[in-house]
């Protein structure tokens, strides 16, 4: 099972935060996950600090959002 594509710079499973592989594994199947991250656990580089903190930088964005829809739903 091919998951990322090296040339669009898709960021490996074993980097997506738990919950986001919780979901794919809900989608998928456990089995499949866990061998497709451990496939590509082992042809992959640690990953870089910079790709690590605009991940955090984008899930503090959706925190935000979440917020701010919860907020108009209670207008």
């Amino acid at each position: 099972m091919r998951v990322t594509r090296r040339k669009e710079r898709d960021i490996p499973l074993a980097e997506y935060p738990g919950w986001a592989v919780d979901v794919m594994m809900g989608l998928y199947g456990e089995r499949q996950v866990a061998d497709a991250i451990a496939a590509e656990t082992s042809h992959v580089a640690p990953p870089e600090p910079s790709a690590v903190a605009d991940l955090d930088a984008v899930e503090s964005f959706l925190t935000r959002v979440q917020a701010w829809r919860r907020g108009l739903r209670r207008r």
